[in-house]
């Protein structure tokens, strides 16, 4: 599941109704953020009109002995400039290591774990920041410890593809739609190739731990989680897809076949876990889903549809965007988007979702997405080694409007092709601003005229030549560019790092100073709309 990034907003929408489109002000920190591998894991607001950036070591260290370590600096929200810098108080263990920060009640709080590979065990604790963050972190207090020891695992196993001692478990945080509950969840642990398990806590906002559980997988086709939401008794709605194996089955109608994948809708709160086999609509499975909580207790399933053609191949069939009642197990009010018809009909084996609540609606944004693997052969005096090197290429931009009843208001295609390094960079990040959809989408500036003269695809692009392009649309779904982010370095990216709303024209992110780089900065984001 590719992570989520929050926007975290100060109040509810505005409704107020723009004709204009946006234009922003960018106000960039004077000074890089932190260490190379030293990457932001968190950004929140501080006291008396401070910022707050949390980082921690996002790389493997070489020598195992080694842990990563946490930074905590301080801006002022005006200029950005540094105020502070110190590293938070990781005791009682010595391989205490920061996982996530917190906004809850009004405070920020600090989550930690600590990995033992020789207990099999892992700890999760807690601590609130100073409020003035002048001296270092409130004592850690212990949240839950679970052993992967007693998981039906024999001898002296370990988790041979998790966390050494001392690393991040990279643990994730998904709010409730009222923010006054927080699920914390863990990636994907794996003990061995056929097990694996993933731990989920559920804490309100005095982080009183209020149910925890672990979900095991088993077998060579593991359990695959597309999305996770809070609902608003608490519970944890997850979803996930698994390849039950075999071949795809050629259909009677000759259009394509059946597909192997299995989904599963799974419910977790203070009575344990419960799973179903969730058959959506026969042919055809999500390939990328998300799941929006409301305020009147149902949820939002959106989804990008997945199929298997006639050659047996998985192909993109579409999108769906559903609403889930409170305490039900079955979508309702089910709206299916066709694919936008071109002249030239495009393939694409998977999309990656993202979708926003907007004051009359939603927005659906899938981006077509193709990860390469290779294995570059690494020889030294002393041994052989083999790296697995991804490349992920970046394509179409496809966006959609949708009513509150979740009907198709319009749809656009944007054509794009940018390689990029890894999964979290180049990253397009979508954005309500009042009414209008705001998209962040890094690519080659020449295109932007580009498109104005040809529907063909661009030509495919490195992200070192790309600049981060605003793009708005008007009431038919029209897009319109326009290049943002230009810093003194060059074009800025942002950072896989929630935002922070100060209010309803005044943002706060965390943006890479060029599109090469492994460091990050703060930077103040002023939007207001635009006549022009």
């Amino acid at each position: 599941m590719k992570p989520r990034i929050p926007l975290l907003a100060t109040g509810l929408f505005l409704l107020v109704s723009t004709t204009a489109q946006v234009k922003v002000k960018s106000v960039f920190s004077p000074v890089i953020f932190s260490e190379k591998s030293m990457g932001a894991i968190g950004l929140l607001p501080g006291h008396a009109g401070s910022l707050v950036v949390v980082g921690a070591t996002t790389e493997p260290r070489l020598n195992k002995n080694e842990w990563a370590k946490g930074r905590l600096e301080v801006f002022d929200r005006a200029k950005l400039g540094p105020l502070r810098m110190f590293e938070p108080t990781m005791k009682p263990y010595a391989t205490q290591v920061p996982e996530q920060v917190l906004r809850l009640g009004g405070r920020n709080v600090l989550v930690a774990s600590n990995t033992s590979q020789k207990e099999q065990a892992v700890t999760l604790m807690w601590a609130n920041l100073e409020p003035t963050l002048t001296k270092p972190n409130y004592p850690l207090d212990e949240l839950v410890r679970f052993e992967w020891k007693n998981m039906n695992v024999r001898g002296n196993d370990s988790l041979s593809y998790g966390p050494w001692t001392g690393q991040r478990l990279g643990l994730q945080a998904v709010y409730a739609h009222d923010s006054a509950r927080v699920l914390l969840h863990t990636p994907e642990l794996r003990i061995d190739e056929n097990r694996s398990f993933r731990v989920f806590l559920c804490l309100d906002r005095d982080m009183k731990l209020l149910w925890h559980e672990i979900v095991r997988s088993e077998g060579s086709a593991r359990a695959k989680m597309l999305d996770v939401a809070l609902d608003a008794n608490g519970r944890a709605v997850l979803i996930s897809t698994r390849d039950k194996g075999g071949k795809p089955v050629p259909r009677k109608d000759g259009k394509g076949s059946d597909a192997t994948v299995e989904t599963t809708l799974m419910m977790i709160d203070t009575s344990g876990v419960s799973s179903i086999p969730w058959e959506l609509f026969n042919d055809f499975y999500p390939l990328s889903a998300r799941l929006l909580a409301l305020p009147d207790g149902r949820m939002v399933y959106g989804a990008i549809r997945g199929g298997i053609d006639a050659k047996g191949g998985q192909v993109v069939t579409g999108a769906t965007l559903a609403f889930l009642p409170a305490g039900a197990t079955k979508l309702e009010e089910v709206q299916h988007i066709a694919l936008p018809k071109e002249d030239k009909p495009r393939n694409y084996a998977h999309m990656d979702l993202s979708m926003v609540r907007m004051p009359d609606g939603f927005a659906l944004v899938g981006e077509a997405m193709t990860v390469k693997t290779s294995v570059s052969n690494l020889i030294t005096s002393a041994q052989k080694q083999q790296r697995v090197i991804n490349t992920y290429y970046r394509e179409d931009v496809l966006v959609m409007r949708t009513d509150a009843s979740g009907k198709l208001q319009w749809q656009t295609l944007i054509p794009r092709s940018v390689v990029t390094p890894t999964l979290d960079r180049g990253a397009l990040v979508v954005a309500p601003y009042k009414d209008k959809l705001m998209l962040f989408v890094p690519d080659d500036e020449a295109n932007i005229e580009l498109r104005k003269k040809s529907t063909e695809p661009p030509a495919q692009v490195e992200l070192k030549k790309c600049v981060t392009q605003l793009v708005t649309f008007d009431g038919e779904g029209k897009p319109r560019f326009r290049a943002v982010l230009m810093g003194a370095e060059g074009p800025a990216m942002f950072a896989p790092v929630n935002w922070w709303w100060s209010n309803s024209d005044l943002a706060f992110a965390l943006v890479a100073p060029s599109p090469t780089s492994d460091r990050f900065m703060p930077v103040r984001l002023e939007f207001a709309p635009d006549s022009k």
